[in-house]
């Protein structure tokens, strides 16, 4: 029978450990079988074109140019108990954005009302967005070395600024999203 295995990782390097691990397995478990069976049967997908289609269609009309960092993180609020949400953290040369982000068969719970029809199907929700000229600041938080805190600019002066407080897999993709977003900031 089929099986489909759909790996969401957090950097390319980690990715392609993974593929040539599995890769390396396949083969040595072909080595123990007695059946004689060839690597057509193992199908690795790079579902990078679908996945830019599906978040050109969550952030419509403001559109993707160059994805310049993509990072699944959990967000959280300073006060209440509303726990963290899982959230997918991208950023392009114009714009930074805040996505659900849900996959057929990934075990989260589904929270997009019409259902996905292809396993491993991305599709997004767009939170929030804002230019990377609004950013006041990205800075890591002082308790945790996992969490950090970017400061936006409303658009209007009416407003105050708000605060998305993202926690990440471990410090190193902290680091990873402060530097990234900071990179992008220096080349608007």
């Amino acid at each position: 029978s089929d099986l489909t295995l759909i790996m969401a990782t957090t950097t390319k390097v980690l990715t392609m450990r993974l593929l040539q691990h599995l890769q390396d397995l396949v083969k040595e478990m072909q080595g123990l079988s007695s059946i004689e069976s060839d690597n057509s049967n193992l199908i690795i997908d790079n579902d990078d074109k679908q996945v830019l289609d599906a978040l050109a269609l969550a952030v419509a009309p403001s559109g993707i140019d160059v994805v310049m960092h993509y990072q699944v993180v959990h967000q959280y609020w300073k006060s209440g108990d509303r726990g963290t949400i899982r959230r997918a953290c991208v950023i392009t040369d114009t714009h930074i954005f805040l996505l659900d982000e849900s996959y057929v068969g990934d075990g989260a719970e589904n929270i997009f009302p019409e259902d996905l029809s292809t396993l491993g199907e991305a599709q997004y929700n767009l939170v929030d967005s804002a230019l990377l000229s609004q950013i006041v600041e990205v800075q890591p938080a002082r308790s945790d070395p996992k969490a950090i805190t970017i400061v936006i600019r409303p658009e209007s002066r009416l407003q105050r600024n708000h605060n998305w407080r993202l926690l990440c897999g471990d410090g190193e993709g902290a680091e990873r999203l402060v530097d990234a977003t900071r990179k992008a900031m220096t080349i608007t």
